[in-house]
């Protein structure tokens, strides 16, 4: 193996950090210099809007071909829908979407001795606000339908309702309740009250971006389920009483009786029939039925709501004693903190308890005949049965 030397001389001698193209060598050979006046510069913009690029050849009668890179591989663009000047100057790419985040492009230009690349610039896409408006909560009572609406400014952008039920959010289907799940507006339909603290929120897309409104609550109360209430009952010893309520479709009814201290709720059995349906029956009366007091829970869709308070009275076939009369008012009622309880028509000092649903008393004392005013402000909001002697009133605080 032999050695040898080079005893010429080297012209130009030129580094590169990359293969060299076939045109780039020919350039060099032909000792071709490419001039370009004006190189393209970066680009940063937010999706939706038009970037531009622009290079600018000394030779006014170069041909220019935009490329892009998006993958490791330079292709030629065509103007488009969105894409105009492909071969000139200047080129515009509209409505840019996220895609296109981190792509290159470069202009190659051709004039009469020389053809090659301009320098590679880099587009930068970023997202912008998609939310104009998030849904509002929503109040609603059992059996309507509810909806939520979400806005954005930017045309054509794709929509996906999602709904936390307890579990996080996850994505919603036109199916069951739900429709409008890939609209601007989720329609909810037949509330129940297991509805009811859902939260529902939207992701909005647009161009390879994603934003999400805010929480909307929905909140779901209970409509007045009893459409008429029990009335009084005045039976005789040996006959039957019975008590009625009407109720919306598909309720549940449980019918409960205070003998004088607590309500308890009734079983069928004895005299007893109809416990647990809208009409209770009471048969073979007797004289320990007297002053009795009947309230009826009803439920529906996950409400419930107490009926007004009935009372049974009973006296023998022969009595001439005249059925107990409610000789005493309470007012307002329902009543908010304060109420007065009127005993002007007592004859005589009476027994008065208040007591709550639950049989707990929270007041006890003989009263004077007269007006007494009370502060219900240390009691909670909810039904209490007044007793006066051996009759009752219900009184219902709406205390704030």
């Amino acid at each position: 193996m032999g050695y040898g030397f080079f005893g010429g001389t080297l012209d130009e001698i030129a580094i590169w950090n990359r293969a060299l193209t076939a045109i780039e060598i020919q350039n060099i050979y032909n000792s071709c210099v490419l001039a370009i006046t004006n190189q393209p510069a970066n680009q940063s913009v937010a999706v939706g809007n038009t970037a531009s690029f622009t290079v600018i050849p000394a030779n006014a009668n170069a041909t220019i071909q935009w490329q892009i890179d998006t993958s490791g591989q330079w292709m030629n663009l065509v103007n488009a829908a969105n894409i105009t000047g492909a071969n000139s100057t200047t080129l515009n790419i509209a409505n840019i979407g996220r895609t296109l985040n981190g792509a290159r492009f470069r202009a190659f230009i051709s004039d009469a001795s020389c053809t090659g690349p301009s320098q590679e610039v880099l587009l930068n896409v970023s997202c912008t606000a998609l939310v104009l408006q998030s849904p509002a909560s929503s109040t609603q009572t059992v059996g309507t339908n509810a909806s939520f609406t979400a806005a954005t400014l930017m045309p054509g952008a794709q929509f996906q309702w999602q709904a936390d039920v307890g579990a996080g959010f996850q994505n919603l289907l036109n199916f069951g309740q739900y429709a409008g799940v890939t609209t601007s507006t989720l329609i909810v339909n037949n509330l129940t009250r297991q509805n009811n603290g859902h939260r529902y929120r939207c992701l909005i897309s647009y161009l390879g971006c994603t934003d999400t409104t805010l929480a909307a609550t929905m909140n779901v109360t209970c409509e007045a389920i009893f459409t008429s209430q029990p009335a009084d009952f005045n039976g005789v010893v040996g006959g039957n009483a019975n008590f009625n309520v009407n109720s919306v479709a598909g309720a549940t009814y449980a019918w409960y009786m205070n003998a004088g201290f607590s309500f308890n709720l009734i079983n069928n059995g004895g005299q007893f029939s109809g416990a647990n349906t809208a009409n209770l029956s009471i048969s073979n009366l007797n004289l320990s039925n007297n002053n009795t007091g009947f309230i009826c829970i009803v439920s529906s869709d996950g409400c419930s709501d107490t009926s007004a308070l009935a009372m049974l009275r009973v006296t023998t076939s022969t009595s001439t004693v005249e059925v107990n009369k409610v000789a005493w008012q309470v007012y307002p009622n329902p009543a908010k903190n304060n109420f007065t309880l009127d005993l002007s028509d007592q004859p005589k000092p009476v027994l008065v308890r208040i007591s709550d649903l639950a049989g707990k008393v929270h007041f006890e004392e003989i009263l004077h005949p007269g007006k007494h005013d009370y502060s219900g402000g240390n009691l909670s909001s909810g039904l209490y049965f007044i007793a006066v002697g051996d009759t009752y009133q219900r009184l219902v605080l709406q205390n704030q």
